[in-house]
């Protein structure tokens, strides 16, 4: 098409505003959302920027319309309405155009994509997006030459105008398209009278109407690549993401608002848990106890007693509360209980005779558990995600005093509850079921590196203890697996410190 020529007939025209004209009276006008144009090349940026400011123009001006630009959009997250359109990646334009629409109560939005084919010939593509319907109503592709930009906003407003008023029932034409109460009927009206319209438009392509759900494609590696090598900045860079994280954001099906959310994570939360487990360690204890006593005398001859941790297994349940440092990183404090067994065996030996075994006592025995670590949860833009932390332990049992004294006349000591200090390393995963609450399985694994020893005391000729046994080994190692729930409150979405403005 050469600038010379008309953009479309006058019979055309006149069917247009015949359509546009069938109803100037509507008590409410539509709400309608000009989307920036997106161009396609850089030559294009110019004109994308003056059609956009025409077609708003010319919009405003039609008394059935009500127009709103991104200036009048609220921010989405940290970022302006214009950032996010700017932003929006070629294929795109749609799911920006609809999502920014929709922050502005606009019942439609028109959105497209401008290219520069020439010196004198631009080629634009259109959209008219039904926004309560999430679809796509009409597209059309003209080609401009040099003088055309007044009838090509024109031609966007009568169409706009004749969606509109199709919508509410109230388009009207000579023809007989069947029932004007069936709004498939209506549909039906809609798609014909433009149809009607392209075939006396040979300047108008790629028309369609009402086939189509607004999407958002795949952003593929392609697409980054080809952003980074454009002229202009790219648009992570003005949305404050690194390449990575902008092409999992494209495809996420999030707004920014949204996405910032995710992505903030942990940071500036204050984090609860809690959860219950199985462990297998050292969180049972055995006292053993030898005297011996003069068969003449009744008298204590000699005394030999120790205490110590064994291996067996328990369950318990823990409390964590934590601050998130950064989106992925927190600090916790926890307090919890594992159930252990305590097993007390006493033994009096009559100097000279034979020993006589005695049945020994068994006892529940609980733990207390004060811990403290820090938890790493990369991916924080994931509904799941792998956990590891590194922390300590402070698990302080039972003593033989808070189960049975040995008893006056055995001169057997008493001892107090062994403590042990463990470095824990622990790996794990938790699945968000909400934006605050999720749902984690870890596996800890322990190692004791404070206290563990054998508390032991004699007294008298020891050697003369026949039954005596030595203390086995205390286990310096543990295991078991915890699930739970947690809770996440608070939060801070990080600001993006820019050094770019955005366009007049």
């Amino acid at each position: 098409m050469s600038g010379a020529d008309p953009l479309y007939p006058p019979a055309m025209i006149s069917l247009w505003l015949a359509l546009s004209s069938a109803s100037l009276a509507q008590d409410d006008p539509s709400v309608v959302f000009v989307s920036e144009f997106q161009p396609v090349n850089n030559e294009a940026a110019g004109i994308a920027a003056l059609l956009t400011s025409y077609v708003a123009m010319e919009l405003g001006m039609q008394p059935e319309l009500s127009v709103r630009t991104s200036d009048q959009a609220p921010d989405l997250g940290e970022h302006s309405a214009m950032v996010y359109l700017l932003s929006c990646p070629p294929g795109q334009y749609l799911g920006c155009a609809y999502v920014v629409g929709d922050t502005v109560d606009a019942q439609y939005a028109v959105a497209g994509t401008v290219e520069s084919i020439s010196d004198t010939t631009t080629l634009v593509h259109v959209s008219i997006i039904d926004i309560f319907d999430s679809r796509e109503a009409v597209s059309f592709g003209v080609e401009l030459g040099v003088g055309d930009d007044q009838q090509f906003v024109e031609l966007v407003a009568d169409m706009l105008v004749a969606v509109a008023e199709g919508e509410a029932g109230q388009l009207v034409d000579e023809r007989d398209f069947g029932d004007g109460d069936d709004p498939r009927s209506q549909d039906a009206r809609i798609a014909r009278q433009l149809e009607a319209l392209a075939g006396e438009m040979g300047q108008i392509s790629d028309l369609s109407t009402r086939d189509r759900a607004i999407e958002r494609p795949e952003y593929t590696m392609e697409d980054l690549v080809e952003d980074g090598e454009s002229d202009s900045a790219p648009p992570w860079e003005q949305l404050g993401m690194s390449p990575q994280q902008y092409l999992r954001f494209k495809n996420s099906g999030m707004t920014v608002n949204e996405w910032n959310k995710v992505q903030a994570g942990r940071r500036g939360q204050i984090i609860l848990a809690g959860g219950l487990g199985y462990a297998r360690g050292p969180v049972s204890s055995e006292y053993r106890g030898w005297y011996v006593i003069d068969p003449d005398t009744q008298q204590n001859l000699a005394t030999s007693a120790w205490q110590a941790r064994t291996l067996s297994s328990g369950g318990g349940g823990q409390l964590w509360a934590g601050y998130g440092l950064t989106p992925w990183l927190e600090v916790d404090a926890g307090f919890g209980l594992i159930e252990g067994r305590y097993a007390m065996q006493i033994q009096q030996e009559i100097d000279g005779e034979d020993v006589i075994p005695r049945d020994g006592q068994d006892f529940p025995q609980s733990n207390f558990l004060l811990s403290g670590r820090v938890l790493a949860a990369p991916f924080p833009a994931w509904p799941g995600r792998p956990l590891i932390g590194v922390g300590f332990t402070w698990m302080t049992g039972e003593g033989n005093a808070q189960n049975l004294n040995p008893g006056e006349g055995t001169g057997l000591p008493s001892f107090p509850g062994a403590g042990l200090g463990l470095a824990t390393l622990t790996l794990g995963g938790e699945f968000d079921l909400g934006e605050r609450v999720g749902i984690w399985a870890q596996v800890p694994v322990s190692a004791v590196v404070v206290g563990g020893e054998v508390m032991e005391e004699t007294w008298g000729v020891t050697t003369s203890i026949q039954s005596y046994q030595s203390p086995g080994a205390v286990p310096s190692f543990s295991t078991g697996v915890e699930v739970g729930v947690r809770v996440r409150l608070l939060g801070k979405v990080q600001e993006t410190e820019r050094d770019w403005e955005l366009p007049d």
